[in-house]
């Protein structure tokens, strides 16, 4: 499998949070976060390999997506993406000086947290952000964000992360 095509295996496979608070049917932190973070970087905003936690640019972005875009009225809650993308290859961060970053099992860290201990997230490979600067290919992974969900095991129903209004919305934004 060609790497473009992982990367877009991967992207289709971010959860719906299902038990959200926000939606009855999902609650797409992260592929917001990273719609947010091509934004930024398709415009010049933000360099990928060294996003800052509390970037005024990333926290007004994210909030622009979620509550303009979208219509949410609750408030993003960043930290969550922010640390729940650990869990994919392509992210990683970088701590300050003197800090850890151990959060007790099924806890996620305050934004305060992470603003304190984070110097910077950052995507670790190349070729993904490779992808993400050529036009094509930033295409196939923003179209791969908004088919992503996950397949319910109790009814084997897909819970997509966004909804079909929602997908046209972004799609007009993100000049898709």
């Amino acid at each position: 499998m060609s790497q473009i095509k992982k990367y877009i295996k991967d992207f289709k496979r971010f959860n719906a949070n299902t038990s959200s608070e926000y939606r009855a049917e999902a609650a797409p932190h992260q592929p917001i976060l990273l719609l947010a973070l091509i934004k930024l970087h398709k415009e010049g905003k933000i360099d990928l390999k060294s996003i800052k936690p509390d970037s005024k640019d990333l926290l007004s972005t994210v909030e622009e997506v979620w509550n303009d875009w979208l219509g949410y009225k609750e408030d993003f809650k960043i930290q969550y993406p922010l640390y729940h993308l650990q869990t994919k290859d392509f992210w990683d961060y970088n701590l300050k000086e003197g800090y850890d970053f151990v959060v007790r099992k099924g806890q996620t860290p305050t934004f305060k947290k992470i603003r304190e201990r984070v110097d910077v997230f950052y995507i670790n490979d190349a070729n993904l952000i490779g992808y993400l600067e050529d036009e094509y290919n930033r295409k196939k992974l923003i179209n791969a964000l908004l088919r992503s969900g996950r397949v319910l095991k109790t009814t084997g129903e897909k819970k997509y992360c966004f909804t079909d209004q929602e997908k046209q919305i972004i799609k007009q934004k993100m000049g898709i």
